[in-house]
């Protein structure tokens, strides 16, 4: 579920945030002050309003995350898009006759593309944290849904008798982010060498 909630949000956000900077002008200004103050409220509050305004569960809360976690992936794509449009070798291209399209698709997206993994791996652990918080509070996942903070908020009624009820799900969430973490590290490593 996680997989496919950062791979929706990192296209969907890199998309709009390349098309905004492609579109520049006050379409930009414009789109880029929205998202300013989007990302001013904390992620958390803004899908506790969406899961209490739409109901809980985990289609509501999956949704409720998506609407809101893109806009990160928009805000990176634009920025990169904006420092390689102004650089030297993306003027040449045009100078050289080469259209907006191939420019975008030769130059800018395989400069951007493995930053967005970078930030998109990372962010898996920081999504399984806010499903699982979500689900301990009751309004994630649903019996009979497998989901490790429902696990631990049904752990909560034994914690004196059954203990292993709340270390299972914890630490299986401590893992995995992170496992995730330390894997957006060695693929920053891999990928832009020039900043280790």
């Amino acid at each position: 579920m996680t997989i496919g909630i950062v791979v929706f949000i990192s296209l969907a956000g890199t998309t709009v945030g390349i098309m905004a900077a492609l579109a520049g002008g006050a379409v930009e200004q414009s789109f880029m002050r929205f998202l300013d103050v989007v990302l001013a409220i904390p992620s958390m509050v803004l899908v506790l309003v969406m899961v209490s305004i739409f109901g809980n569960g985990i289609v509501t809360t999956t949704i409720a995350i998506m609407s809101v976690s893109w806009i990160t992936y928009a805000r990176i794509s634009h920025s990169l898009v904006l420092e390689f449009r102004e650089s030297n070798f993306i003027k040449q291209a045009h100078m050289g006759g080469v259209g907006s399209v191939r420019i975008l698709f030769k130059y800018v997206l395989p400069n951007v593309f493995p930053h967005i993994i970078v930030v998109a791996t990372q962010d898996f652990g920081d999504k399984l944290l806010l499903l699982s918080s979500l689900s301990l509070l009751g309004l994630g996942a649903q019996p009979p849904t497998p989901e490790w903070g429902y696990m631990l908020s049904e752990g909560k009624q034994f914690m004196q008798r059954a203990p292993w009820l709340l270390f299972y799900p914890g630490f299986l969430i401590f893992i995995h982010v992170i496992m995730f973490n330390l894997l957006g590290d060695r693929l920053q490593d891999i990928l832009d060498p020039k900043e280790t």
